[in-house]
C-alpha cells in the first residue's frame, strides 16, 4: 500500500518518481498474492536488493530506466532514482519480522544523506506469512525520537496525518535536518512537553561531537575523577558559574542539573556531594577576622578566577545562561551578568545555615571575591 502526499506538498518532478512507486506497489502487491509467504525468506539486506530490483523492473519504460541506484550500506536512503544528473528521490527501505508498523529510523544528523537527493520515500515491509509493506512519504510516518547511540527518529507507517514530530515541533522535517543544531528544537519540545518535574534527558543537552560524521557520541562516559586536575577544575567552575544551587543547604536535588550538564559531556559523577562539599568546615580570614564557612563556598572561593572567565567573555555561554538562570534580558554584557549571578549567589547564601550568616558577610565576601 501507498500513501502519497498532496500535489500541494510534492516537489518538482516528484509526481513522476510518485508515478514509479506506484508501478513498484503493484508490483510488490503482485508478489504477495502469487505467494503469501514470499517475504518471509528475506533477511532485511535481501528485502531491500528485491525492492531495488523490483523497482528497476518498474522503471523500464520510463524517465527513470537505468537511473535506480542502489546504495545501501552506510549511506541514506537505500535506493536513489533519478530524471536529471544531481537530482533525484530516495527510497529508505526497512524490514521486520514481526506484524508492527513501528521500528527506529535514521539519525536525526543525516549526516550520511545522499547529497543530491530531493524527498525520500520510505518502504517497510512485514517479512512474515501473509506478506505485507507500506510506501509512504519518509518525513510523515516520522512520530518521535529514540536514543540508541545518537538520537535516531521513530517510524511508525500507520501515523495519523498532523502527528509527526515535526508537528508537534511546530516545524518542518526540511528545516530540521539543514539546521546546524537539530537537537535544539527536540530539547525545547523535550522540557517543555515531555519531561515531568525532576525528570531530565541528559543527552538533550549535548555530548561529544564527532567531526567527521557531525553526530553526537552518547556512548562513551568518562568518570569525572580520572580527569586531569586541571580539566575538574574547569568543570567545578563552570558548574558554580551555571548552577549556584549548589550552594545551598538542605536542597536534596541541588546537584540535580550538575548531574545532568556533566553527563550532556559526557562526564559521570556519581559522588557530586563530595565534589563540592566534602571537609565540613575551613577557616577563612576576611579583613583581618576570621570566620569558619562551609567548604563549598570556599572552594566557590578558589575558582574565583576561572569562574571570572565565563563573564569576561560570556558569549560562547549565552544558550546555557539563557537557559539555566532563565534571564531573558538582552543584556550580555559582564556587569549586567555578574550583578544577576552575585544577587543569585547571595540570596542563596543567606539561606544556607551552614555559613552562620550572623557571623560571615556573606555580601561583602561575594563582592570582594567577584569584580569586573
Amino acid at each position: 500500500m501507498i500513501v502519497v502526499p498532496s500535489e500541494g506538498k510534492q516537489t518538482h518532478n516528484e509526481s513522476e518518481f510518485i508515478d514509479l512507486l506506484k508501478t513498484l506497489d503493484s508490483s510488490l502487491q503482485g508478489t504477495i498474492a502469487a505467494d503469501s509467504a514470499h517475504f518471509k525468506k528475506f533477511t532485511p539486506i535481501g528485502f531491500e536488493e528485491f525492492v531495488y530490483d523490483s523497482m528497476c523492473a518498474s522503471a523500464l519504460g520510463t524517465q527513470f530506466e537505468g537511473n535506480v541506484e542502489y546504495i545501501s550500506g552506510q549511506r541514506f536512503p537505500d535506493i536513489v532514482a533519478r530524471i536529471i544528473k544531481n537530482g533525484g528521490f530516495g527510497l529508505e527501505v526497512k524490514a521486520t519480522s514481526k506484524g508492527k508498523w513501528v521500528t527506529t529510523g535514521n539519525s536525526i544528523f543525516e549526516s550520511t544523506r545522499v547529497s543530491d537527493v530531493d524527498r525520500i520515500y520510505l518502504c517497510m515491509g512485514q517479512l512474515i506469512d501473509p506478506g505485507a509493506f507500506k510506501i509512504r512519504s519518509y518525513d510523515e510516518c516520522l512520530s518521535d525520537i529514540k536514543i540508541t547511540h545518537s538520537p535516531r527518529y521513530t517510524i511508525d507507517m500507520c501515523l495519523e496525518s498532523g502527528s509527526t514530530i515535526f508537528d508537534k515541533l511546530r516545524t518542518s522535517y526540511d528545516h530540521l535536518r539543514l539546521s546546524k543544531n537539530p537537537l535544539k528544537e527536540f530539547k525545547k519540545h523535550y522540557r517543555e512537553h515531555v519531561l515531568k518535574e525532576g525528570e531530565a534527558v541528559w543527552w538533550l543537552d549535548g555530548g561529544k561531537i564527532d567531526e567527521d560524521t557531525s553526530e553526537l557520541d552518547f556512548t562513551k562516559l568518562i568518570h569525572f575523577n580520572v580527569l586531569p586536575p586541571s580539566k575538574k577544575s574547569l568543570l567545578m567552575a563552570k558548574m558554580f558559574f551555571l548552577f549556584p544551587e549548589v550552594l545551598e543547604d538542605k536542597n536534596q536535588s541541588k546537584y540535580y542539573r550538575c548531574v545532568e550538564w556533566l553527563l550532556s559531556q559526557g562526564i559521570l559523577n556519581h559522588a557530586m556531594r563530595d565534589t563540592f562539599s566534602a571537609g565540613g568546615k575551613v577557616n577563612f580570614n576576611f579583613h583581618d577576622n576570621l570566620h569558619r564557612i562551609p567548604k563549598v563556598l570556599y572552594r566557590l572561593y578558589t575558582k574565583r578566577d576561572e569562574i571570572m572567565r565565563f563573564f569576561r567573555n560570556p558569549k560562547p555561554h549565552e544558550h546555557e545562561v539563557r537557559e539555566y538562570w532563565n534571564y531573558t534580558s538582552g543584556n550580555m554584557h559582564t556587569s549586567s551578568l555578574l550583578l544577576f549571578w552575585k544577587r543569585k549567589v547571595v540570596q542563596i547564601l543567606k539561606g544556607n545555615e551552614s555559613v552562620q550568616r550572623p557571623v560571615v558577610p556573606v555580601s561583602s565576601l561575594i563582592d570582594e571575591w567577584f569584580k569586573t
